[in-house]
């Protein structure tokens, strides 16, 4: 995952798109834990402010509604002018969903 661009307010975080032998429809997204919001995109537009950190979790799924490993990323807010800064991923796991059906 990584921010890819952003402006004053929002920054856009990407990630690579997922492959696995049933095909994946799309991608669950969730920041800081919050509900999940879902995408066909491998990426998503966040809000942020100056000094906020922001914690974000992705997981792919299938069509059988199996999830994928997480992947997450915390980037903080800058300045108007400045760059993000995230940080590594934290759990960089593979998209492909596992196999394990959601509840």
């Amino acid at each position: 995952m990584r921010v890819t661009t952003s402006t004053s307010h929002e920054y856009v975080i990407e990630w690579q798109a997922a492959v696995d032998n049933v095909g994946v429809v799309g991608y669950q997204v969730k920041i800081h834990g919050g509900p999940a919001q879902y995408t066909t995109d491998p990426c998503i537009v966040i809000p942020i402010t100056t000094n906020e950190s922001i914690h974000v979790e992705v997981r792919a799924f299938d069509a059988a509604h199996n999830v994928g490993k997480p992947t997450d990323l915390w980037v903080t807010g800058v300045e108007d002018g400045g760059s993000p800064t995230p940080s590594t991923d934290s759990r960089d796991g593979q998209l492909a969903p596992s196999g394990t059906p959601t509840p």
